[in-house]
């Protein structure tokens, strides 16, 4: 008798290699799920503080000393093309240009200038 099929019993042997298979290969994908997620979400904090710090600079480079009005440790002040502007941290832990944010997750944020010293 020639019967073309798969017997009960190839039937479950397959199914349990598989599930075998999918037991040891699920990990392994949620790992590299969490890990892309943890890379993509530094990537793109090192991104937003690289803009924010890029904008702070350009526009600290454009003042002048008159133009400064308020400069501590954590809070920078002066006038740009006369208008305000400030950059401080928040409680929110972010960093502030007047009332926009422009970074989060700052843990600090300190003023200094050279001969402060």
């Amino acid at each position: 008798m020639n019967r073309k099929g798969f017997t009960l019993v190839e039937v479950i042997i397959v199914i349990v290699v598989l599930g075998i298979v999918t037991a040891l290969a699920a990990p392994l994908l949620v790992q590299a799920v969490r890990s892309y997620t943890i890379e993509s979400d530094i990537l793109s904090a090192d991104a937003q503080g690289q803009m924010a710090m890029e904008r702070m600079a350009r526009e600290i480079r454009l003042i002048k000393p008159a133009d400064i009005t308020t400069f501590t440790s954590g809070t920078f002040a002066f006038i740009l093309d006369g208008v305000p502007v400030s950059y401080a941290r928040d409680g929110q832990n972010r960093l502030m240009r007047n009332s926009d944010p422009l970074a989060s997750n700052i843990t600090s944020l300190s003023f200094a200038y050279f001969g402060s010293d």
